[in-house]
């Protein structure tokens, strides 16, 4: 499915703020990020062989109204990094709750992928992806399949959670932003850059970069 123009801007690889402008039912994300008020709060930074990387949270609003939120909380081990997403929005009085989990390296090349839960009050998805050495393997509810696994590639299925777009524009931009890079489970997408749109946040200039994500 089409994405819309997601805005966002990143520094240094990281991204403070976002804002995505019309996802499928108009959709807002307006993010929260807290990668460093965590230790300023004395809360623990680090869990067994684990450290909190980056955690924030995405305000999701419906026509201009806001229905739910999205968490998540990145924790580096070694060389892998791992991302734990839970989504949730209310719909018409019908609670929408998707969480997902993503694997990869420190440059976010995938390693595991899985999504569960709802995308909308009539939509149920339960996929799953292993990367093994040159393939890669798909799990569609209970049906496992197998394909070869391209030079680079990305895991991500459908709009939501935000985080994985976020993720999706990461990676591509460090891998050498390709014209087209394939995704799993299925599908592909193009990001394009669309240029700087600089807005005001507390009094303060910042300059965000716009892309569209199609696929």
């Amino acid at each position: 499915m089409p994405f819309a123009d997601i805005l966002t801007f990143l520094f240094r690889g990281k991204m403070k703020n976002s804002r995505a402008s019309r996802i499928l039912y108009f959709w807002i994300l307006v993010s929260v990020l807290v990668p460093s008020t965590v230790a300023q709060q004395g809360q623990p930074t680090t869990q067994p062989n684990t450290a909190i990387v980056e955690q924030g949270k995405f305000r999701l609003h419906k026509m201009e109204q806001a229905i739910g939120e999205e968490t998540y909380q990145i924790t580096g081990d070694g060389n892998s990094l791992s991302v734990k997403m839970d989504f949730k929005f209310t719909d018409r009085g019908t609670a929408v709750p998707l969480s997902a989990t993503f694997r990869g390296t420190q440059d976010l090349t995938p390693e595991a992928f899985e999504i569960k839960g709802s995308t909308s009050r009539q939509s149920v998805i339960d996929e799953a992806v292993e990367v093994q050495p040159g393939r890669v393997r798909i799990r569609n509810r209970e049906k496992w399949t197998e394909s070869s696994a391209p030079q680079q590639f990305f895991t991500i299925a459908g709009y939501a959670p935000a985080t994985m777009q976020m993720l999706l524009v990461r990676y591509w931009a460090s891998h050498g932003s390709p014209a087209q890079l394939a995704t799993f489970p299925s599908g592909n997408v193009k990001v394009e850059p669309r240029g700087p749109d600089p807005i005001t946040i507390n009094g303060k200039s910042e300059k965000l970069d716009r892309y569209t994500v199609e696929g």
